[in-house]
């Protein structure tokens, strides 16, 4: 008999959710299997009726393009943030109600795309007995265990193309442009995003920023090289001096990373006097369908998921490593980020090719 298998999409949206969808349901459908959408993350199984909905071949077969996700997604439906006791017992009770929708479903196994936060949700769901493998997905690309996550390609694409458009503005006017790209506390778009639009300078939150290393860059460009213009990329995470990372208020009263390529931007124009202006690129970044390398990488990660329930290989998650789809215990990547380590090929590759990092280091 074949297996009922449910899957679900969690945290932040970003291009390639629906390819991953439509490479599990194509993958298994072929094995006899069916499929069942949870929708809006887990918040679908701790509703009641539960929010769910069928995925056929007919469902999925048009999807592969198309940018978010059909079943919905949320990054506030983590019960397991909160650290009082009261919200502990309701993420106990939260949970109690997730397996109970699995079981009332009928479900073999359930497939989980997302990142840390909602890998560590399933992860929870999996030691209370139920069977999960997870799929990694964030912009952010900041997983652990895993050089790429489905998003982060398409997420770069975007953010260089941006940044490429804000040059010749920049060069027009003589200005100082400062583009502020998401990645919580990582530099891979950042990083990525700067050296393939041929930024003069990256900053990111691995390295704390020194003006003085921008202003002499800046000095050194303007005059000797005699450019016209200055374009910083700028991490949303990335700090000054002591590493305090500065945060905005939203609308509905709390507070996300923002704000820095304000910062930023106004002491290099107190500095050099030149007009200096800034665009935050914000959810932009994550809109639209994915490009090509996101399709394939979540077909693969799509594959790879249903032979880890083939196998019985569960509470692991997909891993793409040198190439090859591998598996990763929940253990090796709950709570956890991956940062740029500092002896990335990607830095001396910024530093050797005349990238500022705001910071100067050995080039070696």
């Amino acid at each position: 008999m074949g297996k009922k298998v449910g899957i679900l999409t969690g945290g932040g949206d970003c291009p390639g959710l629906n390819a991953a969808i439509r490479s599990v349901v194509l993958t298994g459908v072929d094995l006899g299997w069916s499929f069942v959408g949870i929708e809006n993350s887990f918040n679908g199984l701790f509703q009641r009726p539960i929010s769910h909905r069928a995925l056929t071949t007919a469902v999925v077969q048009p999807i592969l393009f198309q940018g978010g996700t059909i079943l919905g997604t949320t990054s506030r439906g983590n019960p397991f943030q909160y650290r009082d006791k009261p919200a502990e017992a309701d993420a106990g009770n939260k949970l109690d109600l997730a397996l109970e929708a699995c079981k009332s479903l009928g479900l073999d196994a359930l497939i989980v795309v997302g990142g840390d936060g909602t890998q560590t949700m399933a992860s929870a769901l999996m030691e209370k007995g139920f069977p999960v493998v997870g799929i990694p997905k964030t912009i952010d690309n900041d997983l652990m265990a895993t050089e790429l996550t489905i998003g982060f390609q398409t997420a770069v694409e975007i953010a260089s193309e941006s940044i490429e458009r804000l040059r010749s503005t920049a060069e027009s006017h003589r200005r100082i442009m400062a583009v502020e790209v998401m990645g919580r506390d990582s530099g891979y778009i950042a990083l990525h995003s700067g050296i393939a639009s041929g930024a003069d300078a990256i900053l990111i939150p691995e390295i704390p920023i020194d003006f003085d290393c921008i202003y002499e860059d800046i000095k050194e460009k303007m005059t000797a090289k005699l450019q016209s213009s200055y374009l910083l990329v700028v991490a949303e995470g990335a700090s000054i001096d002591k590493g305090q990372q500065e945060h905005l208020e939203t609308v509905t009263g709390s507070y996300k990373l923002g704000g820095i390529s304000q910062k930023v931007a106004k002491h290099l124009h107190e500095k050099t006097q030149m007009d200096s202006r800034v665009t935050v690129l914000g959810h932009i970044q994550r809109g639209g369908g994915p490009n090509y390398a996101d399709r394939i990488l979540a077909t693969q990660y799509g594959v790879k998921a249903i032979e880890m329930i083939e196998k019985g290989r569960y509470g692991q998650l997909a891993s793409y490593q040198a190439g090859h789809m591998k598996e990763i215990a929940y253990e090796d990547v709950k709570n956890k980020r991956r940062p740029v380590a500092l002896d990335n090929p990607l830095i001396q590759t910024a530093v050797r090719s005349g990238i500022c990092l705001g910071k100067n280091l050995k080039i070696t």
